[in-house]
């Protein structure tokens, strides 16, 4: 859907909403469990993997700002940028073929650079 909606703010919802199903199962400390195995999962190194989570952190606070009507507009970066989460994120799950439930539960008990262990 974030290529059939016409305005960004709709797409980059479509898209956060992706992620929000592929690393987010445990609703306590949501945002921090997203941001992290985000971060884990398609950053290759340690740095890469904690620029990762700097910048998936800063986009996860604009979805809430939209969410709760603080922000309006949006430029097609945001967009752009997460559509490549998105996209690097189904690759890798389907590269591994493990269940996701699986996956995240590995994601909750790594670190930054610790992607070649799941």
């Amino acid at each position: 859907q974030s290529y059939s909606k016409v305005n960004y703010e709709l797409q980059f919802l479509s898209l956060m909403m992706s992620m929000e199903a592929l690393y987010s199962k445990n609703p306590v400390e949501a945002t921090f469990r997203l941001t992290r195995n985000c971060a884990i999962f398609i950053g290759e190194t340690e740095n890469e993997a904690y620029l990762l989570y700097e910048e998936f952190n800063r986009l996860y606070q604009i979805r809430s700002r939209l969410i709760h009507g603080r922000i309006k507009g949006l430029n097609s970066k945001e967009v752009i940028t997460l559509r490549e989460y998105v996209r690097k994120s189904i690759v890798r799950y389907l590269l591994i073929n493990k269940n996701p439930d699986v996956i995240i539960e590995q994601l909750d008990k790594l670190g930054f650079g610790d992607y070649n262990k799941i």
